[in-house]
């Protein structure tokens, strides 16, 4: 499988988030998966994740948008 990272931030600290675009059998995807540090402290994937058509970005940005929307609303003190 074809792969390129596009961003990587901190989860915690032996977890991070990986951003990838993949190719897999003619298909590209947007992979959002959680890797984790290995006993020999390489980061390794882990299940944890999500796995998508590139042609559901548009779809996965205006979700986004909304959860934006929904927190400058106040939606998280719907929650307390």
């Amino acid at each position: 499988m074809n792969e390129i990272i596009i961003d990587e931030f901190e989860k915690n600290s032996r977890e991070k988030i990986m951003i990838l675009i993949k190719k897999f059998k003619n298909n590209y995807y947007l992979d959002l998966r959680v890797y984790f540090k290995g006993s020999d402290d390489e980061y390794k994937p882990s299940k944890k994740g999500i796995m998508i058509s590139l042609e559901l970005l548009d779809d996965l940005k205006e979700a986004l948008e909304k959860v934006e929307k929904a927190l400058d609303e106040g939606v998280l003190d719907k929650l307390k």
